[in-house]
Formats: structure tokens, sequence, C-alpha cells
């Protein structure tokens, strides 16, 4: 057995628990924190595909970017100390509604992907070369940043523009929230 098994399982616990964790604090404090472990855990887990380039970008931007910004919005809610608070059942509804259709998209996705054996490619797709964990000296293709570049800037730059506006929106609806509460 290897020993990079060793850090992996338990790193892989690490990212489940702690975003167990997130969903279900009931302080949005633990929560945002909780959400800050589980994607620093997921950086470490793209230093297990040897993927360097992704796990510091994930650091830098999720972990020291998008998470900041949530905490920030966490700062400005009226919930912060955690009081139970019960979700009307059009909210209940919804969210059962909008769990569901994801659920069955990402087994529809899975299915799709299981049967031609490998996931959908984009225009641009980044070459694939594995190697041992013992025998690899940690060294990335020079051109690597400019294919996953390519693919930032072309097929997947209005998801990214969609979620910029969704965070957007999140830290004015908060800070109406506030505004509304002092009034």
């Amino acid at each position: 057995m290897s020993p990079s098994l060793f850090l992996f399982w338990p790193l892989v616990a690490l990212v489940l628990v702690s975003a167990a964790t997130a969903a279900l604090a009931r302080n949005l404090v633990y929560a945002a924190l909780s959400l800050g472990v589980s994607l620093a855990g997921v950086a470490g887990l793209y230093l297990f595909l040897q993927a360097e380039y992704v796990a510091v970008i994930q650091m830098i931007v999720y972990v020291g970017g998008i998470l900041v910004l949530i905490l920030f919005g966490v700062m400005f809610s009226r919930d912060l100390l955690g009081k139970k608070v019960r979700p009307n059942w059009g909210a209940r509804i919804l969210g059962g509604i909008v769990g569901l259709v994801t659920a069955i998209a990402c087994g529809r996705v899975a299915w799709i992907a299981a049967e031609r054996g490998t996931m959908p490619t984009t225009s641009a797709p980044l070459t694939l070369v594995r190697s041992a964990p013992e025998s690899w000296a940690g060294s990335i293709a020079t051109d690597a940043p400019i294919h996953l570049g390519t693919l930032l800037m072309n097929a997947w730059l209005a998801p990214f523009l969609v979620i910029a506006m969704l965070l957007t929106v999140v830290l004015v609806a908060a800070l109406g929230l506030v505004r509304k509460e002092s009034a």
C-alpha cells in the first residue's frame, strides 16, 4: 500500500465532513469557516491529481477571495448568532424542487459520461499524462496554462460571469437586510 493513501483518505474524509458541516451548521460563521476548510481540502486533492496550478488557483480564488466575500456577507447578515428560523412551506417546496432537478441533472451527466467512457470534451481539451506518484518530479508542462486560460476564457467565461453577478447580488441583499433592520 502506498504511503500517499494514508494522506489521501483522511483528506477525503476532512473534505466530506467539513462540507457536511458547512451545509448543516446553524451558525453562519461556523458554516462559512467549514466551507473554507472544505475548499482548502479540495485544493489538497488537486495536489494528488498532480494539478499544482489548479490547487494554487483554488487557494487564491476560492479560499482567499470567494470565502472572504462570503464571510463579509455573513457579517452583514441578521442571523449571525444562529437563531432558529424555520423557512416557510413555499421556500421548502422550492428548495426541494431545485434539489431534485439538480440531482436528476447530475445523474444524467454521470450516466452519459459512463456510457461514453469519458467526460464531454470542449474545443481545446487538456492532454492527460499519467505517471506514478513515486516517479513524479513535480514539473508542469510549459503550455499547460495556455490550455487552461483558453478553457476559462472561452467555454467557461459565461459561468464565471454568472457566479460573479450572483455573489454581487448576495452582498447587496445582505446590505439591504441590515439596512432594513436598522431603519
